[in-house]
C-alpha cells in the first residue's frame, strides 16, 4: 500500500504544459484597413497600421510601407480595425477562453471571481493558456442570506475588514458586493478598501441605506441587481440619477439579461437557438428552460431599457457586459447581444463601442489602450463590416490582435472547433492518475459515474484494500468536467474503525494543492499549500469517531466525492431500519469562492440514517447541514440518497437533478 510520502512526491511530479503564447516581438503591417480610432466617429478609410513589440508603431494611407522588407504584410481590404473589445462583466472559465477571443473581446473583467480564475489569469501572463486578459474582482462580499450555498456570508464588519486584506493578499484586482450585504459590514469593508485603494464594485446594496450607497467607495453597480425588482426601480428615479451624476459613478446594466427575463415564456425557442456546442455538458444541460411559454413574463423590460437610455442621455458613465455563462448567455457570444440591446433601448452606435473600448479602458487603469493610436498598445479586432452602421458586424470578427500578436480568422476557428470538440467528445478523465492511484491483487474497484439533469459531466473510481473489517486503506480519484473542472485524488487510511490520516491532491485551473490530515493525540493536523494560499497548517480538536472528509467536487457539482458518503457509510456503527448516527467531521473544503481559513477546512456533524429497505437495495440517508464553509448559514440542510447493495457498496446516490452510479 502507497503512503503520504509517496502520494506528497508523485505531486510534484505533475506535469508542466509549455507556454503556447508569448508575448510578440515581431513587426507587422495591417494594410488597406478602414480605421475607427474611436476618438472620434470619423473612419479613416484605406490605412495601414505597423506593429512591432505588441505596440502601435505607426499609421498611415495604405502603400507608405512598401519601403519596409521582410515585413508580413497581413491584407485586410475593406474591414474595418478598432480596439479590441472589453467585457466589463461576464464569468470567465478555462473552457472558455477561446470563446471571448473568437468574439473580439481582448480583455474581460470577471464579477464576482474566485481562485480558479486568478490561475487562468497568471497562465495567461505565462503563455501557459491563449486567451483575453483578465481582470478578476474578487472574494465576494454577501450577507444574508447568501445567493448560493457555495459562498460564505460575510457577517461582522471585521470578517468585512480581513476579506479585503485577503482579496488584496490573494492578488485580486478589486472585491464584488452582493446587494444582501449588511449595512455595518459594507461600511466597514468601503472604509478598508478606501485605505489601500482597492476597487470595489458590485450589485446595489440594497440593506444599505440609499445615500450610503451612492455616496461612498464603490465605483459602480452591476446588472441592477438591487436596484430594481421585477424591472421596477425600488427607490426614487431622480435620486437614482442625480446621485450616479453628483458622485461619478458607473453602471454594468447586462440589458440582454433583463431581456431574456422579460422574455422568458420563449426560452424554449432560445435555447434551441442557442450555439450550444460551445456550452460545456453540465451547464448546457440545466439551461433546458422548465417553464411554461404560454405564461408570458410580467418583467418590466421597458422600464429597464428607457433607463438604460437616459443615463445615456445624462451623461452617466456606462460600460457593456455580458454576464456570460449565465444561462443563456453563451461565453463570448453574449457580448454581441449586450451591444445590439444597448443601440436596441436608443444609444447611437459610436457611444455604445466607446462604452465597449475606450471608456472601459479608462476605468480599468489601461491608458494606452481602448484607441487605434500610434504608441498605444496593439489589443484591436478587425471586423467584416462597419459597426457604426450595423452594431450586429460586432460579431463579424476576421483576426484579433491580442498584446500585439496577430491572430488569424482561420485560428480563431480552429480554436472555437476545439471548444466544441472537446465538449462533444469522449475522454479518458483517469488519464495520469496511475501514478497516484495503487491496486493489488486483493483490491475491490468501484468505478462510479457522475452525472446532472441525465447528462454525464464526470467519473469517479475507488479502491478499496481491507486489511480486516476495522483497517483498511481508501483511494479515489474524482474528475468533474467543465466549466471549473476538478480533478480530486483522496488517500484514506483507517486504523480499528477511526481515520488514522487522509491525503488530498486537488487539481485545478488555480494549479495544484497538496493538503494532508492526521490524528495526533485529541487533535487533527491539517496542512499544505494550496495556490495563492501558499502555506497553511490548522488544529482541530479530534472526537471518537470523527470523520476526515475530502473536498467535494467542483463550484458546478455542488455533491461532495462518492469516497466520502462509502466512507461515512462503512464507519457509521451498524444500523437497522429507523435508526442514525452522527459522525462529527472535519473536511478539507477547497471552496474558491471562500477566503482565508474557511478555504481549507470546515466543520460540520454528518448524519446518516438507515431508511426502509427497498428490495434487494438498502436505502441511506445522508443528512448534511449545508455546503461550505458556515455550513448552516449559507444552505438549510439537505438530503442526499443512497443505495446500497449487499457488498456494502453504494450503487448510486441522488441530490436533486445529480447522480452519481455505479458502472462497474
Amino acid at each position: 500500500m502507497i503512503d503520504n510520502q509517496k502520494i506528497f512526491s508523485l505531486a510534484f511530479l505533475l506535469i508542466l504544459v509549455q507556454p503556447i503564447f508569448t508575448k510578440a516581438q515581431s513587426t507587422f503591417v495591417l494594410d488597406n484597413v478602414h480605421i475607427l480610432t474611436m476618438d472620434s466617429e470619423e473612419v479613416l478609410t484605406n490605412y495601414s497600421v505597423m506593429i512591432s513589440e505588441g505596440v502601435i508603431k505607426q499609421m498611415a494611407p495604405s502603400g507608405e510601407f512598401d519601403k519596409y522588407n521582410n515585413v508580413k504584410i497581413i491584407d485586410g481590404q475593406g474591414k474595418y480595425l478598432l480596439p479590441g473589445f472589453i467585457n466589463m462583466y461576464t464569468h470567465i472559465s478555462r473552457e472558455s477562453l477561446p470563446l471571448y477571443l473568437a468574439n473580439g473581446q481582448t480583455t474581460v473583467r470577471d464579477a464576482p471571481s474566485h481562485i480558479a480564475v486568478l490561475g487562468l489569469r497568471e497562465g495567461i501572463k505565462s503563455g501557459e493558456y491563449i486567451g483575453p486578459e483578465i481582470y478578476s474582482i474578487g472574494l465576494r462580499a454577501t450577507g444574508m442570506p447568501a445567493p448560493y450555498h457555495s459562498q460564505q456570508p460575510t457577517i461582522t464588519p471585521e470578517e468585512g475588514r480581513e476579506q479585503v486584506r485577503e482579496a488584496i493578499r490573494l492578488g485580486y484586482d478589486g472585491m464584488m458586493i452582493y446587494a444582501t450585504c449588511s449595512p455595518s459590514t459594507y461600511e466597514a469593508i468601503m472604509d478598508e478598501a478606501k485605505k489601500h485603494d482597492f476597487p470595489i464594485s458590485g450589485h446595489w446594496p440594497m440593506y444599505v441605506d440609499n445615500e450610503v450607497a451612492i455616496s461612498g467607495y464603490q465605483s459602480t453597480y452591476d446588472n441592477f441587481t438591487g436596484i430594481t425588482r421585477g424591472g421596477n426601480l425600488r427607490f426614487d428615479e431622480e435620486f437614482l440619477i442625480d446621485g450616479l451624476k453628483m458622485y461619478d459613478k458607473a453602471v454594468v446594466p447586462t440589458i440582454s439579461i433583463h431581456r431574456l427575463w422579460a422574455t422568458s415564456h420563449l426560452d424554449h425557442e432560445l435555447y434551441e437557438s442557442l450555439l450550444l456546442e460551445y456550452v460545456p455538458t453540465k451547464m448546457k444541460a440545466s439551461w433546458i428552460p422548465d417553464g411554461d411559454p404560454s405564461e408570458p413574463s410580467t418583467y418590466n423590460y421597458g422600464n429597464v431599457e428607457r433607463l438604460i437610455k437616459r443615463m445615456h442621455d445624462e451623461g452617466i458613465q456606462l460600460f457593456v457586459g455580458s454576464d456570460g455563462g449565465y444561462p443563456m448567455a453563451v461565453h463570448g457570444f453574449s457580448f454581441h447581444d449586450e451591444l445590439q440591446a444597448f443601440v436596441d433601448a436608443g444609444i447611437p452606435e459610436f457611444s455604445t463601442l466607446k462604452y465597449a473600448t475606450v471608456d472601459a479602458a479608462r476605468y480599468l487603469g489601461k491608458e494606452k489602450t481602448g484607441l487605434v493610436k500610434e504608441g498605444y498598445e496593439a489589443d484591436l479586432v478587425l471586423l467584416a463590416g462597419n459597426p457604426l452602421e450595423n452594431i450586429a458586424e460586432s460579431k463579424n470578427v476576421e483576426g484579433l490582435v491580442l498584446d500585439g500578436k496577430w491572430l488569424s480568422k482561420e485560428f480563431l476557428d480552429e480554436q472555437l472547433e476545439g471548444v466544441a470538440r472537446n465538449i462533444s467528445s469522449s475522454r479518458d478523465r483517469f488519464a495520469g492518475w496511475e501514478n497516484y492511484l495503487e491496486k493489488n491483487a486483493g483490491s475491490e474497484e468501484f468505478h462510479y459515474s457522475y452525472s446532472s439533469f441525465g447528462e454525464q459531466i464526470g467519473e469517479e473510481k475507488i479502491i478499496i484494500d481491507r486489511e480486516s473489517s476495522r483497517n483498511f486503506v481508501m483511494q479515489a480519484v474524482s474528475v468533474v468536467d467543465g466549466p471549473d473542472f476538478r480533478e480530486t485524488y483522496a488517500y484514506f487510511r483507517i486504523n480499528g474503525r477511526q481515520i488514522d490520516s487522509l491525503s488530498v491532491i486537488v487539481k485545478g485551473a488555480d494549479g495544484n494543492s497538496h493538503i494532508s490530515a492526521y490524528r495526533s493525540g485529541r487533535k487533527v493536523i491539517v496542512e499544505g499549500e494550496a495556490p495563492f494560499h501558499g502555506a497553511f497548517k490548522y488544529e482541530e480538536p479530534f472526537l471518537p469517531g470523527m470523520l476526515l472528509l475530502a473536498p467535494f467536487t467542483s463550484r458546478y457539482f455542488d455533491i461532495d466525492i462518492l469516497a466520502n458518503y462509502q466512507l461515512g457509510l462503512m464507519l457509521s456503527k451498524s444500523l437497522s431500519e429507523g435508526q442514525a448516527d452522527q459522525l462529527p467531521s472535519v473536511q478539507i473544503e477547497m471552496n474558491s469562492e471562500e477566503f482565508g481559513r474557511k478555504y481549507i477546512v470546515d466543520r460540520f456533524d454528518l448524519t446518516v440514517y438507515r431508511n426502509k429497505d427497498e428490495g434487494e437495495n438498502q436505502i441511506f440517508t445522508f443528512i448534511h447541514p449545508g455546503f461550505s464553509g458556515y455550513r448552516s448559514l449559507t444552505q438549510p440542510s439537505f438530503n442526499v440518497k443512497a443505495i446500497v447493495r449487499d457488498n456494502q457498496a453504494i450503487h448510486s446516490l441522488i441530490y436533486n437533478d445529480y447522480k452519481i452510479e455505479l458502472v462497474n
